[in-house]
């Protein structure tokens, strides 16, 4: 018996039905390449996301670092009136044409005791204020002639918006408060030989005159420089210093 033999046209589409199944095959095979790369090329993408994000937030605390750098400075050792600071002289010179930023230039000698320290004989208790005015641009002080005083001594009066008042037309009354001429708990209370009245009360020591009006407010709630918790008792020197 005789096998057939397949002509020409079957043949021809036997060749392309395996062409065809070839390229599928290929096809599939190259689709998952693509699927692959296309996984591997946004994990790539997210790295690249994170990496950036990485170096803007060290760029970020290099920045910070440099102005920590700038504004610390070099330390300097105060003693104002003495209360003992220690601050930077980029804080001091924070204020151009202040008496500070003048004295800590480097244009002019500043004379230091014997324990390194600048003295400055001005209110030390005063002084907490106005140095953190210089670090912060905040002014949080209490507003009185006192105060005013410093800052024109250290010739920040223009860079300060302090609110003028006339203390010296106030008069108080013996009621519980915290405005001036006002007690809350009155811990202390001394006259000095100038005959002004002064009086330690909850955070705060105010001065009165022999008549009762306000002459000045000083103080603060905390345990700092210029700060109290309570003062227990006050006393007056006969130069003047007030103890608390």
């Amino acid at each position: 018996m005789k096998r057939k033999t397949p002509s020409a046209p079957e043949s021809d589409t036997a060749t392309v039905r395996n062409r065809v199944a070839v390229l599928k095959e290929m096809a599939e095979e190259i689709e998952h390449i693509v699927d692959q790369t296309t996984t591997e090329v946004d994990q790539l993408r997210e790295e690249a996301r994170a990496l950036r994000a990485e170096v803007a937030e060290l760029k970020q605390e290099a920045e910070r670092m440099k102005t920590l750098k700038t504004t610390m400075g070099p330390r300097v050792l105060l003693d104002v009136g003495g209360v003992h600071y220690s601050t930077s002289v980029a804080t001091l010179t924070k204020v151009p044409g202040s008496m500070l930023a003048s004295m800590f230039s480097g244009r002019f000698e500043v004379h230091t005791e014997h324990d390194g320290r600048v003295f400055i004989d001005r209110n030390g208790s005063n002084f907490a204020y106005i140095l953190d005015f210089l670090r912060d641009g905040v002014w949080s002080a209490p507003t009185n002639e006192q105060m005013q005083r410093e800052l024109e001594f250290f010739g920040l009066a223009e860079a300060v918006p302090v609110p003028q008042r006339d203390y010296k037309s106030e008069r108080f009354d013996p009621v519980t408060g915290l405005d001036f001429g006002e007690f809350e708990s009155p811990g202390g209370i001394a006259v000095g030989s100038d005959g002004n009245i002064v009086v330690a009360d909850d955070h705060r020591v105010q001065v009165f005159d022999g008549s009762g009006r306000v002459l000045q407010s000083f103080g603060s709630q905390g345990s700092g420089p210029g700060e109290f918790d309570s003062p227990e008792g006050v006393a007056v020197h006969d130069d003047g210093t007030i103890a608390v």
